[in-house]
């Protein structure tokens, strides 16, 4: 498997990271605004969904949704770019696997560790935490001074034309 850590050491590791941050760039570009804005504000700006609420004009858990959805497509474009393994067929309900996808979302939100007995994961819900928590990594790398140009631009233009700051006393 290849390691996708910021440090990974070997050029195939950091060749593949680098395709990763891509995809992600262009994926993060293709969002509709009513999803991007939320998720960049949230995950690459670092800003609680309270503020991100408030600079949107949404409410909290509008923003929540958004981002959630936001994270599950830059998931997909990773999982379709990055290699991969086949994984089995889900060792749980459906309903279980939902249910610890909201509660990961959550704790991701609210910056703590998701902590579940390795033994209460299948191994799908494990490739999604991987991919979703990969994406996460990286929209905070981007975050970090190291997001495209083009990709800037179009998050510096929507949030000129789309965004509605609320007054403040």
């Amino acid at each position: 498997m290849v390691d996708l850590r910021a440090d990974a050491e070997t050029p195939l590791d950091a060749s593949v990271r680098r395709e990763g941050l891509e995809a992600l760039e262009r994926e993060i570009a293709r969002l509709p605004t009513a999803m991007r804005m939320p998720l960049v504000l949230k995950d690459i700006v670092e800003l609680p969904v309270t503020d991100v609420a408030a600079v949107l004009g949404l409410k909290p858990a509008t923003v929540k949704t958004r981002v959630h959805r936001a994270r599950l497509r830059l998931r997909q474009a990773l999982a379709r770019t990055l290699p991969r393994r086949d994984a089995p067929p889900p060792a749980h309900a459906t309903r279980i696997c939902l249910d610890l996808l909201n509660a990961k979302q959550e704790a991701i939100d609210r910056g703590v560790a998701f902590r579940v007995p390795p033994g209460d994961l299948c191994e799908r819900c494990q490739a999604m935490f991987a991919t979703l928590d990969l994406g996460v990594d990286l929209c905070h790398e981007l975050g970090n001074g190291r997001l495209s140009p083009s990709v800037r631009r179009t998050v510096e233009a929507a949030l000129a034309s789309d965004v509605r700051v609320p007054d403040r006393p």
